[in-house]
């Protein structure tokens, strides 16, 4: 029930396939996933050859087992070795590229990395990337919430020592470093479109109320809040779902504000 669609210089959307659940409540699972080690030159994308010699052995592909959890809707995306077996299916380390002119999807595109781009050249300007790469990563999945929490919570409690006369509750600390979050990565941030500047200051309590659940429940939602929507549930579990959904856009409009922001710092 999300789509995220993440901006890259140069790189066109010419279509996107949404893949989703029905039914009941669908949890995901570990998978033991084998899949191709990523950044393999041409020579090593194909296992065989057309008349059903091997390859040479430097020229073989090279694949990894990792485990992945993964929902019933990843199904039409994944084969198992005996089912590869039985078919005589051929397996490729890379996927080939749609048409002439168009690079496949495991080259490299500028701007843009994934878990399936080729590695990175060891370099300065490419070990800054990979630094902020994280950092963003860290924010759109809300992990990087809590250290920026504790660096607000730091200077809350300075500003309170700092007057004696003063008589600061830890409730009262905790709000004020989450305020204070959302106002320096928004409010009064330098740079940020319009519309977004203006949903920040409109949603602002709001935004501090989802930040404070986020933290209280230790950087998540409750256990109890289920994950996907819950058809079958009760009444209970469906308000926890749809008061979460209403709490992640609040954090979202955070996220937005921290990518524009950290963006307009480097520029």
């Amino acid at each position: 029930d999300e789509i995220a669609l993440v901006a890259a210089a140069g790189l066109e959307v010419g279509a996107l396939e949404v893949v989703a659940q029905s039914g009941a409540e669908d949890e995901d699972h570990l998978v033991l996933v084998l899949a191709p080690v990523a950044g393999q030159d041409a020579s090593q994308r194909e296992v065989g050859h057309d008349d059903g010699r091997d390859a040479p052995a430097a020229a073989k592909p090279r694949f990894k087992l990792s485990l992945q959890r993964v929902t019933s809707v990843a199904s039409p995306y994944i084969v198992s070795l005996q089912e590869a077996v039985d078919r005589n299916l051929r397996l490729y380390a890379s996927p080939q590229a749609p048409a002439a002119g168009i690079p496949a999807p495991t080259d490299h595109v500028s701007g843009l990395h994934t878990t399936h781009s080729p590695p990175m050249a060891v370099d300065e300007a490419n070990a800054t990337w990979a630094s902020e790469l994280g950092a963003n990563q860290a924010i759109f999945e809300h992990s990087a919430l809590l250290p920026l929490m504790s660096s607000q919570w730091t200077l809350a409690v300075a500003a309170a020592a700092a007057d004696p006369g003063q008589t600061v509750d830890r409730v009262e600390l905790v709000t004020k470093a989450a305020r204070a979050l959302v106002e320096s990565l928004g409010v009064y941030s330098d740079g940020l479109p319009g519309d977004l500047k203006r949903e920040l200051q409109r949603e602002e309590d709001a935004i501090v109320d989802a930040l404070l659940n986020w933290v209280k429940a230790g950087g998540g939602w409750h256990r109890s809040t289920p994950s996907v929507l819950p058809r079958a549930g009760s009444e209970e579990a469906l308000a926890r779902y749809v008061e979460a959904k209403r709490r992640q856009t609040k954090l979202d409009l955070l996220t937005a504000a921290y990518l524009h922001s950290s963006a307009a710092a480097r520029g």
